[in-house]
């Protein structure tokens, strides 16, 4: 109920950053619900939850983020009964949780749909330590054995980071756990090796579970598939990289402790990269040092410190670019399972030194101290999230330095025709990293919105003469001419790319559209067989096949068509596309079980394309497969309601003879096209088709059709 409370200003919040691709396009592109693809995906617990989602709310935003704050609350359940399992000590246990519950920097993991990857991860690590250490306490652990065996796999399945649990568990044998004893020794590291073999010894069977799922994992994310890796290191040099990893643990200290200025973004100069030897480094490697000395005073009296530490650090360790560095330098979001580590550590030393002395009431203000501020804090953040204008201008606003901030605000300002603030902040995020060419481009799309293809044309000019070689900002440049009909610009912006790459397919798919468009259809076909020739096979390669075969459609080549069609096919037998015009053309030439296969093949490709159905109807009709026909022609209708859909059905009823069923089938057209275009579509197949003629004179026929 206190994250309820604490997450109820952010219910009408709309779809922001990775939730349009992810979520909103994803529902509009139907893939959402495919289960192949959610289980192959990178993160596939997320997606797996997201179809779920989608099963119970029918797509709505809210549904997505009820789901993101009930799986933080579980995870704050676990929480709570893992820290009662280890302390025996409910007080502790509480206020460990409602730290991590209402800790401002959880807003990004919970309130942002798309950082349920946290929330899983959290969730599943903290459903398997519990598991674990209920497993010691049963005489018989199998069904525990199992279970925190599925709950680790969807853990690491939901995030990388939660791999590093069998460290966290061995931290706690090591240092917590009463039952793993040593002998009294003077040193200590012979103290924890001797700790580390007792460990090793009586829980074998779970560590071993736990590395033979953990170390093919790892090796398959970091040498195998890198999704989060970057190229290179920082700075290309060791001493940089080394710093830089100094700051960024130093920054997820700061912020756990003072959330104030939190942001969705900290990239491009948001976080300064320090140099290898200068006083900022030294400063650095000084607090760290200075960490290092009091670990290893807690090392000799407070065990339980060292582990709220692992607690902390570990979660974090994959993302401080040591072992390499990460795709983003930092955020707050990374931070999600570490707060538990900060809460225990807090509430752990306020319950010893102010409960456990008699000092309750500096205890009990202390906690709500705490608590209210975070709450506060949290809900004001959770604000920052409700749509893209107020998550970027936010951001913005604690990071002035950041230009991706920027150039997504400029972004915000342009979809709402703001072009004074849109091109201000573009400029913005040139000032601060002029190698990016997002800007640029958006300055451009600014221009061409403003109907100015003067000061277009200079901006694009100036982009060539910053980065003169590059394809990709060029092809960019010249989707956005054709977007806005700027014909010509295209033209020259297509052709720069084929002179750079002359292997990059899409420039000469693109470029050909504009010669069909202008009526070169020679040109284009001379320029789609340059691209089959220069290009190597790509998941583009078979539009070139395809764009050949609709260009001789339109000199009326079929022959050519065909050919190129069936080496579509070839080249990309899943594209459905393909046999939807090869149906076609067979359809035209009176081969109607041809055509019909073809049209099949189309609809299994990609089922319930309401084109693909009513072609299946009409030729099932005319094949006399009229069961077959109605049901397809149902289906349609069912989809999305078309005239064509509605004439093959009338059709149908009309060769089959049956009165009502026409009858209700044209009351049912016209009772959505009213007089118009879709309605004469309809009537100027009834006058002249011969299927109706049994039913011309009858009184209701006259009376709907006239």
């Amino acid at each position: 109920m206190i994250i309820i409370s604490f997450s109820l200003n952010s219910m009408d919040n709309e779809f922001v950053y990775d939730d349009i691709g992810l979520l909103k396009e994803s529902q509009e592109k139907g893939e959402i619900t495919k289960i192949k693809e959610n289980i192959t995906a990178y993160r596939p617990v997320r997606h797996l939850s997201y179809m779920l989602d989608y099963q119970i709310f029918r797509g709505a935003v809210s549904g997505y983020r009820i789901m993101n704050i009930f799986y933080h609350a579980v995870a704050a359940i676990f929480l709570f009964l893992v820290i009662n399992l280890i302390f025996s000590n409910k007080t502790i246990a509480l206020i460990t949780a409602l730290i991590f519950a209402i800790h401002p920097v959880q807003t990004e993991s919970v309130i942002y749909i798309s950082g349920r990857r946290d929330v899983l991860a959290g969730l599943f690590f903290f459903i398997t330590f519990y598991l674990i250490l209920a497993c010691r306490k049963k005489r018989k652990p199998l069904p525990y054995m199992l279970l925190f065996t599925a709950a680790y796999i969807l853990g690491i399945f939901s995030k990388e980071n939660v791999a590093v649990l069998p460290g966290i568990i061995l931290f706690y044998d090591i240092f917590i756990n009463p039952s793993i004893n040593s002998e009294n020794s003077k040193n200590i590291f012979l103290k924890i090796c001797r700790k580390f073999l007792q460990t090793v010894k009586k829980y074998s069977a779970q560590y071993i579970i736990l590395l033979l799922i953990t170390i093919p994992f790892v090796i398959f994310k970091l040498f195998i598939r890198l999704p989060a890796l970057g190229d290179g290191i920082y700075g290309n040099n060791i001493p940089i990289n080394l710093a830089i990893s100094m700051k960024v643990f130093l920054m997820y200290i700061y912020k756990t402790l003072f959330p104030l200025k939190l942001a969705a973004d900290y990239s491009y100069n948001a976080v300064p990269i320090p140099q290898a030897f200068s006083l900022e480094s030294f400063f650095y490697l000084l607090i760290i040092l200075c960490l290092l000395f009091i670990l290893f005073k807690w090392l000799k009296k407070n065990s339980f410190k060292i582990f709220c530490f692992s607690l902390f650090f570990l979660p974090i360790f994959p993302v401080l670019h040591i072992i390499a560095p990460y795709h983003v330098i930092f955020a707050d979001h990374q931070l999600y399972i570490s707060t538990a580590g900060f809460g225990l550590l807090f509430s752990k030393l306020i319950y010893d030194h102010l409960f456990m002395k008699n000092k309750k009431l500096f205890f009990y203000l202390t906690v709500s101290g705490l608590l209210i501020f975070y709450s506060a804090r949290t809900i004001v953040r959770n604000r920052d999230w409700k749509n893209s204008f107020t998550l970027w201008s936010s951001t913005v606003e604690a990071n002035p330095d950041c230009a991706r901030a920027h150039n997504n605000l400029g972004s915000v300002y342009l979809v709402s025709k703001d072009h004074k603030n849109a091109i201000y902040n573009f400029n913005r995020a040139i000032e601060i990293e002029p190698g990016l060419m997002g800007p640029y481009i958006n300055i451009v799309t600014s221009y061409f919105e403003q109907n100015d293809k003067q000061r277009a044309t200079e901006q694009i000019r100036a982009i060539h003469s910053i980065n003169p070689d590059d394809a990709g900002t060029f092809f960019t440049l010249g989707l956005r001419a054709l977007r806005y009909n700027a014909l010509d610009i295209a033209v020259g912006e297509f052709k720069e790319v084929i002179r750079i790459s002359p292997g990059y397919a899409p420039a000469y798919i693109n470029l050909s559209l504009i010669y069909s468009r202008e009526g070169k259809i020679d040109d284009a076909i001379s320029l789609l067989e340059l691209g089959i020739k220069s290009c190597k096979p790509s998941e583009y390669y078979h539009w070139l096949y395809y764009k050949l075969a609709s260009n001789y459609l339109k000199q009326n080549k079929i022959s050519l068509a065909m050919k190129h069609l069936q080496n579509t096919i070839k080249t990309a037998p899943g594209f459905h596309m393909a046999y939807l015009d090869m149906g076609n053309i067979l359809l035209n030439k009176k081969q109607y079980l041809l055509a019909w296969h073809h049209y099949k093949k189309a609809n299994d490709l990609k089922p319930n394309n309401v084109i693909v159905l009513n072609k299946i109807g009409y030729v099932s009709l005319v094949l006399k497969k009229f069961q077959e026909s109605e049901s397809f022609l149902s289906l349609s209708l069912s989809i999305k309601p078309t005239p064509e859909a509605f004439i093959y059905k009338a059709l149908l009823y009309g060769v089959l003879k049956q009165k009502s069923g026409l009858i209700n089938i044209l009351q049912a057209a016209f009772n959505i096209y009213r007089p118009g275009m879709g309605r004469e579509i309809i009537m100027k197949e009834i006058r002249v088709n011969t299927a109706f003629d049994f039913i011309r004179k009858d009184v209701d026929f006259i009376r709907i059709t006239r």
